[in-house]
């Protein structure tokens, strides 16, 4: 409420900057994967995020996108920081919300721009980290498929200049990994297929297709 004002849909920059801030610190307490934990603390920590799930997601990824939307159009050091912070978030708090609440077009197409756009390196790194963690998140092989094809981000990356010799060492490599993360997510497709999956023509066609096209 301190960073957005409905009346004249407006973000605050300086409360909206701790808002993120405190969005990724809320993650990193109770979500970061990479943090090993005592099992209570886990337990605990579970259930946090059960709530949250179940009470502020929603809210949540709404006032991302619109932060996204507001602040890409009102560029400065700060503006630029907290879109940097709330792709961040969207990439941590993939693994552990509901997918489909950062699946609509509205976000993809600022994602996609991001990823595209050439006038800021770190947004376009942070873009790429997300949607690296977006295309791990946990799903089985049959819906991993269709979340790959959604994405289309073969089709996106080939219409980008990936020259390595003009690009910056730190955009080449962050692509080049999210090159890589695709190619391997369609492999772990078809390794993590049942027999019912790979016996379906169209099933198999478009896995190898995506393996194809990286």
């Amino acid at each position: 409420n301190l960073s957005y004002n409905q009346t004249n849909d407006t973000f605050n920059e300086i409360a909206t900057d701790y808002l993120i801030r405190s969005c990724l610190v809320i993650h990193q307490e109770i979500g970061d994967q990479t943090i090993t934990r005592d099992n209570s603390i886990q337990d605990h920590n579970n259930l946090l995020k059960d709530h949250i799930r179940a009470n502020n997601m929603v809210d949540l990824t709404n006032i991302w996108k619109k932060i996204l939307m507001n602040f890409q159009v009102n560029s400065n050091k700060l503006t630029d920081e907290i879109i940097i912070n709330t792709i961040n978030c969207i990439g941590s708090y993939v693994s552990w919300i509901e997918i489909n609440l950062i699946l609509d077009d509205q976000y993809m197409n600022m994602l996609y721009q991001f990823l595209s756009s050439n006038d800021n390196s770190k947004v376009k790194i942070e873009t790429s980290n997300t949607f690296n963690e977006i295309l791990h998140k946990k799903m089985s092989s049959s819906k991993k498929l269709e979340l790959i094809s959604f994405l289309n981000l073969g089709s996106i990356l080939n219409q980008l200049n990936l020259n390595s010799k003009i690009m910056e060492f730190d955009v080449a490599m962050s692509l080049s990994k999210l090159i890589n993360q695709i190619g391997l997510e369609s492999l772990i497709v078809l390794d993590n297929a049942t027999n019912e999956e790979l016996s379906n023509l169209n099933f198999k066609s478009l896995a190898c297709s995506k393996i194809l096209e990286i």
